[in-house]
C-alpha cells in the first residue's frame, strides 16, 4: 500500500484500478487458495503421530516447521522485536506453547491489519471522517491514557455499564442477587458483597472480608508480608444442584436425528434491547432443548467479558448484543439453570466458565 496522501496531494495515477473492494478481493482469494493447500497437505492428528514413527516423514515435517518459524520470525521482527523474541526463544517445555506462540503472532498480524486499515482509510478520504467521530466520542467518554489503536475514535462498551469491571487478580465476585431453580436457597456468604468505587467514581463488586483477630505478632507478619485482609472464596452458587442433579430419562433414549430447517426457513432475532431480551426468554422458555454459543473477548481487557450470545431453538435462532444488555442478562438464569431444558454446546470448555 502506498503512503497516506497529504491533503493537498492529488494521485496521478491509483494503485488500484480497480478499486480497493476488488483488491481486496484478490487478495482474500489467495489467503484462501493458501489455507485450502495447507489444510489437505497435512494429514489429520492421529495420521500424523502414526506417520511420525516413519524417520523421512518425520525429518521432512522437521525441516517445513523449521523453515515456517524462521519465516515467521522473520516477518515479526519486521514489525516487533519483542513479539519475534518471544517466538524465537519459546520454551517448549511450558504447558501449553503453541498457545505463547499464537498469541504472539496474533498480536502482530492484528497490528498489521490495524495499520492497513488506517491506509486504506486514507486512501479512500475517510481520515476527516475518523476525526470527527473521535471529537463526537471524547466529548462524551474520559479520555484514558492507552496505547490501544484508533483509541480515540473506539467507545468502550463497558462505559455505559453501571459496574466497573474488576480485573485485578482477587478471588471472582458473582453477580448473583437471585436464585432461581434452586434446591436450597443461596448461600449466606452471598450477602457479605459490598462495593468500593473505582478511579472514575464506579462501584464494583468487593470480596473483602473483616479481618480475624489474629494475634499481634501474626498480624505484624501478615502486614509485612502485604496481606492486610482476608478474601472471600465464594462457592458455585448452585454447587448443590449440580452435585445432586438427577440426568431425565429421556436423554438415555435412542432417538432419530432430526435435521434442521435452511437459513431461509427459520426466523431470525437480533438482540439488543431488554424488550426483545425478555421476549427471546418466553420463546426459551416454551422448548425442550436449546443449542448455545458464545464469543469472548479478553484481547486488550484482561479478565475480558462476553461480547456476543447465540441462541437457537429448533424453529427460530438468536444472535444477543450482550454489551448494551450486559446487565440484564441475569434473566436467562431461568433457563439456563432448569435441568428439563437440554442445553448443546459445541467446545464449549471456556463458554462454561464464562
Amino acid at each position: 500500500l502506498p503512503p497516506p496522501m497529504e491533503d493537498s496531494e492529488t494521485p496521478s495515477s491509483s494503485p488500484f484500478p480497480d478499486g480497493v473492494d476488488a483488491h481486496t478481493q484478490e487478495l482474500l482469494k489467495a489467503v484462501v487458495a493458501a489455507t485450502q493447500t495447507v489444510n489437505k497437505s497435512f494429514p489429520d492428528v492421529d495420521a500424523h503421530s502414526y506417520n511420525l514413527t516413519f524417520p523421512s516423514y518425520r525429518d521432512a515435517t522437521e525441516a517445513i516447521g523449521k523453515r515456517l518459524l524462521s519465516m515467521t520470525h522473520g516477518l515479526m521482527a519486521l514489525r516487533s522485536e519483542n513479539n519475534a523474541n518471544a517466538v524465537k526463544d519459546l520454551d517448549l517445555s511450558i504447558d501449553d506453547p503453541l498457545e505463547v506462540f499464537t498469541e504472539n503472532v496474533v498480536e502482530v498480524v492484528d497490528e498489521i491489519f490495524e495499520e492497513v486499515d488506517s491506509f486504506i482509510d486514507d486512501f479512500q478520504g475517510l481520515t476527516d471522517k475518523a476525526k470527527a467521530k473521535a471529537i463526537e466520542v471524547t466529548a462524551v467518554i474520559p479520555k484514558r491514557n492507552s496505547n490501544v489503536f484508533h483509541s480515540d475514535t473506539i467507545p468502550r462498551p463497558q462505559d455505559s455499564w453501571k459496574f466497573s469491571v474488576d480485573n485485578s487478580l482477587a478471588p471472582w465476585v458473582p453477580k448473583i442477587t437471585e436464585k432461581v431453580n434452586a434446591m436450597v436457597p443461596l448461600d449466606p456468604v452471598f450477602s457479605s458483597i459490598t462495593f468500593a468505587q473505582d478511579g472514575l467514581g464506579k462501584p464494583y463488586r468487593s470480596a473483602a472480608a473483616p479481618p480475624k483477630n489474629y494475634s499481634s505478632d501474626l498480624h505484624s507478619h501478615l502486614s509485612q508480608l502485604g496481606i492486610t485482609e482476608e478474601k472471600i472464596v465464594f462457592p458455585h452458587p448452585y454447587q448443590h444442584e449440580l452435585e445432586n442433579l438427577e440426568w431425565m430419562n429421556k436423554l438415555f433414549t435412542p432417538k432419530k436425528p432430526i435435521l434442521y430447517s435452511s437459513l431461509e426457513n427459520t426466523p431470525f432475532t437480533y438482540v439488543d434491547t431488554v424488550e426483545k431480551l425478555n421476549e427471546m426468554l418466553v420463546a426459551l422458555k416454551e422448548v425442550d432443548e436449546i443449542a448455545i454459543d458464545l464469543e469472548h473477548h479478553d484481547y486488550r481487557s484482561y479478565l475480558g467479558f462476553t461480547c456476543l450470545m447465540q441462541v437457537s431453538t429448533r424453529k427460530e435462532d438468536f444472535v444477543v448484543d450482550t454489551l448494551p444488555l450486559m446487565e440484564e442478562l441475569y434473566v436467562l438464569n431461568e433457563v439456563f439453570t432448569d435441568p428439563s431444558i437440554v442445553k448443546v454446546l459445541h467446545g464449549s470448555n471456556m463458554d462454561i466458565l464464562r
